[in-house]
């Protein structure tokens, strides 16, 4: 039946993608002034007319003597532009493109990387950039399921590491974990029931980062994204059940 959820391609016809996420981070000799983000606005301003710049600023952690002080401090101005519905944004900084969709999710090879390319390619029209330090690319997964059938087992492969013999039923849970794929690659994970969500409500997050660290040459960045982006499908099958496929359903907005 799990077949029954997926189109002709191998991808669900009704992916649960809540959001994803791709970072783009720059060159340290790269970073851009406040004149090329002003620009680009001017060139994303057709399909992203919805804009604004805002602060850009970095968080520095001090300790002494025992005591920790978070200090702010604005380091640019950072562009944010939106779609008219809003499901599409990017971002860019003195040194970083991030490119984000909302639902409905567009597919891969010929929706969200082309997307990315295609305004990383804009980017590099107006300022000089040579290479890349870090990309990243981010699925958070909102999974619906029916409450009345709720089991961990018959949804997910993997649940609350409970006793056996402690009783009751779980209302909560969250996991988080990290892992070095190797050449460069790492993975975070976030698992569990929403933030301060019963478990009733039958809603699961799984939050899937791959990420790349590095330099490479802006050409490579096309291999890159396909780098970070293969993982993605075998973590997430590696969670969920036959039976969970089926019952996919419709993000709305």
């Amino acid at each position: 039946m799990a077949n029954m959820a997926m189109t002709e391609s191998g991808s669900y016809k009704y992916p649960p993608i809540q959001e994803v996420v791709c970072e783009i981070h720059l060159l340290p000799k790269n970073a851009v002034g406040e004149q090329v983000v002003k620009s680009m606005a001017k060139v994303l301003l057709a399909d992203l007319p919805n804009q604004e710049f805002v602060p850009e600023k970095t968080l520095s952690i001090e300790i002494t003597m025992g005591k920790a002080e978070a200090m702010e401090k604005v380091v640019g101005t950072k562009l944010v532009a939106r779609s008219i519905d809003s499901r599409d944004i990017v971002q860019i900084g003195s040194n970083s493109l991030v490119v984000n969709r909302l639902p409905p999710y567009p597919g891969w090879a010929d929706g969200l990387r082309s997307r990315i390319l295609s305004r990383f390619a804009q980017l590099r029209e107006i300022a000089p950039i040579s290479g890349v330090a870090q990309v990243s690319l981010r699925y958070l997964d909102r999974i619906k399921v029916p409450a009345e059938r709720w089991e961990w087992p018959t949804w997910f492969k993997v649940g609350p590491p409970v006793p056996a013999p402690l009783e009751g039923k779980d209302t909560v849970f969250n996991s988080h974990s990290q892992y070095s794929l190797g050449d460069g690659l790492g993975v975070a994970i976030n698992f569990g029931t929403y933030p301060q969500m019963p478990l009733q409500t039958s809603e699961i997050l799984l939050d899937i980062a791959i990420g790349w660290t590095g330099e490479a040459g802006a050409e490579d960045l096309p291999s890159l994204l396909d780098k970070i982006h293969s993982p993605h499908n075998v973590i997430f099958e590696s969670f969920i059940q036959d039976s969970l496929r089926d019952v996919f359903v419709p993000i709305k907005k």
